[in-house]
């Protein structure tokens, strides 16, 4: 089966699909709510162990806290560091600190994941639609009230739901207008902040209860909550809100999206067509957007901050990939041709002074990571 998945990946590098979540799979393993959550080595799921050595040690050299392997479900790699280990100045420090929540019942760290909890958000909207609640169509002045931004009254009313999960907004960082709604595409922290009012508004819940009902309480994500962040005021104020969450908890979200919306045999929406929806292209401008994930099968793309970027996001990586990216690279990436889910936490990797490109440790630990998954089999095709 580890064959055979390897194979499919090797295939998707030749074409993409229609959909990242087509070649879904439907016969992973799911951890249960609480017990041991099974494990896989590298020799029996046919990876060459040196190679995914090599990779773990790259992530632990670019100041990670955190790197859990999922195939097919189980763990195939899972290592954790602490503050010691990864060797950031005292400015750093007193962010990482201010973002770290302790250690869940495994040792992992708990962390504000940053942008992460913007896909989270994403998955929640698509079970709000599904739940006949939300309309994504809608004006989000008709669902808030209006003055929730800086722009005039008649420019924010022509501002969607949908507009806000594909960064098409028109508002720039202050929440003024920039241009008219879904013309442009523009990573905007400040105008996503509106979906978690939102939700609550359509949901009539506050955002730990409607997470815990919709999502986390159903695939046992226990150490993951939404807190305000005082402490990181200074330094990203345009949203006070932050997900904190283990790379466990992130791991069986990331089972939940290759298993196409469907967790331990029950699906959490009916119509799973609008989780697909979440992870194609979503507007012209980007697209290597989704709604609020990336993508990895475009080769012309835009980067968070508007940059042009040619070729796939992650170009060692199959085209089928999506990612969850949080500031600090913290990521959640689904592999669903592979069975394959990958967490990092941490802070921004670097190996020396310069601050490297923003896709620095996608690119170059994804080459490590796939170079341990591809050489065994072209090895068993020699």
């Amino acid at each position: 089966m580890h064959l055979l998945r390897i194979l499919a990946a090797l295939t998707a590098f030749a074409a993409a699909t229609s959909g990242p979540l087509q070649a879904a799979s439907n016969d992973l393993y799911f951890p249960p709510s609480q017990g041991d959550w099974e494990t896989t080595s590298c020799r029996q799921a046919g990876w060459d162990c040196k190679r995914l050595d090599r990779a773990i040690e790259f992530a632990r050299r670019s100041r990670s806290s955190a790197v859990l392997v999922l195939l097919e479900g189980r763990i195939l790699a899972e290592r954790y560091w602490r503050l010691g280990d990864l060797r950031v100045d005292a400015s750093k420090e007193v962010r990482y600190r201010s973002s770290s929540l302790g250690r869940d019942p495994h040792g992992g760290p708990i962390e504000d994941v940053a942008s992460v909890q913007k896909s989270v958000i994403s998955l929640l909207a698509a079970i709000a639609r599904d739940k006949g609640l939300l309309d994504i169509e809608a004006p989000v002045s008709g669902i808030i009230g209006s003055g929730w931004s800086r722009a005039a009254p008649e420019q924010e009313a022509q501002i969607t739901v949908r507009h806000l999960l594909e960064m098409s907004s028109g508002l720039n960082r202050r929440l003024r207008f920039g241009s008219p709604a879904g013309q442009e595409w523009k990573y905007n922290t400040a105008a996503y902040a509106a979906m978690i009012s939102v939700l609550s508004r359509v949901s009539g819940m506050e955002p730990c209860e409607f997470t815990a009902k919709w999502l986390t309480d159903p695939l046992s994500m226990s150490n993951t909550a939404w807190r305000r962040r005082p402490a990181l005021a200074r330094f990203r104020p345009t949203n006070p809100l932050g997900l904190t969450a283990g790379a466990r908890d992130l791991g069986r979200l990331g089972l939940f999206v290759a298993n196409r919306g469907v967790w331990q045999g029950k699906p959490l929406l009916k119509d799973r067509g609008l989780l697909e929806e979440v992870f194609r292209p979503s507007q012209k401008g980007n697209r290597g957007y989704g709604l609020l994930w990336w993508l990895n099968d475009s080769d012309d793309w835009l980067e968070w901050d508007g940059g042009q970027r040619d070729g796939r996001f992650i170009p060692a990586a199959p085209p089928d990939l999506v990612a969850a990216r949080g500031l600090g690279d913290r990521r959640l990436y689904v592999v669903p041709s592979m069975g394959l889910v990958v967490v990092r936490l941490g802070v921004a990797a670097r190996f020396d002074d310069n601050r490297p490109d923003s896709l620095y440790f996608d690119r170059e630990f994804w080459k490590r990571l796939m170079g341990a998954a591809l050489e065994s089999r072209r090895g068993s095709e020699g």
